[in-house]
C-alpha cells in the first residue's frame, strides 16, 4: 500500500513537471493596456492629461481659474482660453488681451457653444452657429453646386463619391509642416466675417472648424470644441495631442503656456467694478445728493421744557404699579371680591349670606357659568398672573350678570 502511494506521487510530480515545461514553452506573459475609470483628481480637472503631457514634453502648462490672470500675462507666451468667459470679458480687458497678442503673444480660443454671445469672436467679426448648414448637408452654405441634368444618369465617379462613407476624422495640415494630422470629426459652425483668416480648416458639410489669424506680430487661433479633443478622455486619441504641440512649436516655440479654465461667475460687486463702474459711481453720487436733500438737518439743541402737571390717570397708574409690586396679586383680588360682594348683597341678599361653596353653586345655577370657576374666583388664591387675570374676568362677568 505504501509503495503504491509512492509511485502515484512520483507519477503526479512527473506529470506536473512536463506540464509546466510545456506551458512555459508554448505561452508567454504579455502586458495588456486596459482603460481605467477616471480617478477623483481627473474628475476634478478635465485637463489633467494635458498638463502631464506638456510637462513630459518639457514645456509645463499653468492652469488657473482666475480671470485676472489675463491682466498679468508675460509677453511672448501662449494663452489657451476656455469657454464660459463672457461675463468677465470686459471691453477694457479685451483690448488689453489683443494688445498682448499684437506684441507677439499666441492666443488659442475655445469658442462658446451654440448661439451664446462671445465678445472675443465678435472682436474678430466671427459668427458662430449662424451658417445655414444642416448636419446631413448636401449643399453647404456659401457653396453653389450645379444640379445634374434631369434626363442624364450621374457619372460613375460621382456616384461612387456620393456612396463613399464619410471618414470619422478630419485631416488637418498646419501650413509650414509636412505631416497631416487626424482629428476626430466634429460638428462646427464658425464663419469668418470681413476679416480674412490666414488659414482655416473647414468641414466638407459644416462650417469652419479652425480659423487662424495673424494679429500684429502675434497669432490668434479659434478652434471649435478644442476643450473636447484635449480632455482627459480624448487627448490620447487620433493626433489630438500632437496637433496642439505642433501648433505651439510652429507659432510660439518659447514662452510660458497658460490655460485659463473653469472661470467662476463674478459676484455682483465684481461685475459692477469691472463692467459698470461709471454707472455705479453716478448712482452713488445721485443717492448721496438725494439723501442730502431729504434728510432733515438739525440746528442747536433746544432747551428742555419745564415739567408739566401730571394727569390723574398717571397718578392712578403709579399707585396701581406700587401696590402690585408691594402687596402682590392678592391685594387687588381682594378689592375686586369686595366690590362683587357689595353688588351681590344689593341684588341678592340671601345669596350674599351663604358660605362660599353654596354661594358658588347658587351663582352657577343663576348665571349658567361653571361652578368651579366661580368658586375659584370667590375663595382661591392666585398662583400666577394668568390665574389672577382669569379670576378678575370671572368676577367682572358675574357682576355684570347680576
Amino acid at each position: 500500500m505504501t509503495r503504491r502511494i509512492v509511485w502515484i506521487t512520483v507519477a503526479v510530480a512527473v506529470l506536473l513537471t512536463f506540464g509546466g515545461v510545456w506551458f512555459s514553452t508554448h505561452y508567454e506573459r504579455v502586458s495588456v493596456r486596459k482603460q481605467q475609470p477616471p480617478q477623483p483628481e481627473a474628475l476634478r480637472n478635465p485637463y489633467l492629461a494635458l498638463e502631464r503631457f506638456m510637462a513630459k514634453m518639457g514645456r509645463p502648462l499653468t492652469r488657473t481659474g482666475d480671470i485676472h490672470a489675463l491682466d498679468t500675462l508675460a509677453p511672448g507666451g501662449v494663452l489657451i482660453l476656455d469657454r464660459n468667459r463672457r461675463a468677465p470679458m470686459t471691453k477694457a480687458r479685451l483690448d488689453a488681451l489683443f494688445k498682448w497678442v499684437g506684441n507677439g503673444g499666441y492666443l488659442v480660443v475655445v469658442p462658446e457653444t451654440g448661439n451664446m454671445p462671445d465678445p472675443l469672436l465678435a472682436y474678430l467679426h466671427v459668427q458662430q452657429g449662424n451658417c445655414n448648414c444642416k448636419k446631413p448637408a448636401a449643399n453647404p452654405s456659401g457653396v453653389n453646386k450645379p444640379a445634374p441634368p434631369a434626363a442624364s444618369a450621374p457619372a460613375p465617379a460621382a456616384a461612387e463619391a456620393a456612396a463613399a462613407p464619410v471618414p470619422d476624422f478630419l485631416a488637418v495640415q498646419i501650413p509650414g509642416t509636412e505631416r497631416t494630422l487626424a482629428i476626430r470629426r466634429q460638428y462646427a459652425e464658425l464663419k469668418a466675417g470681413d476679416i480674412s483668416p490666414e488659414w482655416r480648416v473647414r468641414h466638407s458639410d459644416h462650417g469652419d472648424w479652425l480659423l487662424h489669424y495673424r494679429y500684429g506680430t502675434g497669432n490668434v487661433a479659434l478652434i471649435a470644441n478644442l476643450d473636447y479633443i484635449l480632455s482627459n478622455r480624448l487627448i490620447g486619441q487620433y493626433d489630438h495631442a500632437e496637433f496642439l504641440w505642433t501648433l505651439l512649436q510652429h507659432y510660439q516655440p518659447t514662452g510660458a503656456v497658460t490655460l485659463v479654465t473653469q472661470l467662476p461667475m463674478p459676484s455682483l460687486f465684481d461685475w459692477l467694478i469691472d463692467s459698470a463702474w461709471a454707472a455705479s459711481i453716478s448712482a452713488a453720487v445721485l443717492i448721496a445728493l438725494w439723501l442730502w436733500q431729504m434728510v432733515p438737518r438739525f440746528g442747536a439743541a433746544a432747551p428742555d421744557l419745564p415739567p408739566a402737571r401730571r394727569e390723574l390717570r398717571e397718578h392712578l397708574n403709579a399707585v396701581g404699579r406700587f401696590v402690585w409690586r408691594a402687596e402682590g396679586l392678592a391685594r387687588w383680588l381682594e378689592v375686586a371680591r369686595a366690590s362683587f360682594r357689595e353688588r351681590l348683597a344689593m341684588r341678592h341678599p340671601a345669596l350674599a349670606a351663604m358660605p362660599p361653596h353654596d354661594q358658588a353653586e347658587a351663582l352657577a345655577a343663576l348665571t349658567a357659568r361653571p361652578r368651579q370657576q366661580i368658586l375659584s374666583a370667590l375663595a382661591d388664591a392666585p398662583d400666577n398672573a394668568f390665574e389672577f387675570t382669569a379670576m378678575l374676568r370671572t368676577l367682572k362677568n358675574l357682576k355684570h350678570d347680576l
